[in-house]
């Protein structure tokens, strides 16, 4: 899904940055969920009748799963370069604005999910 960040990386640099992303990502538990509700969905449906990328065209609004676009800005990411292009992430701790995902009503397991899609 963020992924989209990088769209001129080889997949190896991507990968990197997107694992540090990923270390810091405070929506694990969202993302799990989402994981689960997909592989039910399509074990239900068949590998040919859901694509993960529509899945989650659907899901991460429902789940207030922040845009690729934003997600840099809203968790304070900063991309460094070298001579080479982009080289590491670092975060700016007094950016991150947290408070607007504090009591949100999204859906909290597998059924409440399945429900709101």
């Amino acid at each position: 899904y963020y992924l989209k960040l990088f769209p001129d990386l080889q997949q190896k640099t991507a990968s990197g940055l997107l694992t540090t992303l990923w270390s810091q990502d405070p929506f694990r538990n969202k993302w799990a969920l989402v994981a689960k509700v997909y592989s039910f969905v399509r074990d239900e449906l068949g590998r040919s009748n859901i694509s993960l990328k529509r899945f989650l065209d659907v899901c991460c609004p429902v789940m207030n799963i922040i845009q690729p676009n934003l997600y840099l800005g809203i968790f304070g990411w900063i991309v460094q370069f070298d001579e080479n292009g982009p080289c590491d992430l670092v975060q700016d701790d007094n950016a991150v604005y947290l408070d607007h995902f504090q009591g949100e009503n999204v859906p909290s397991t597998e059924m409440d999910l399945l429900r709101a899609l």
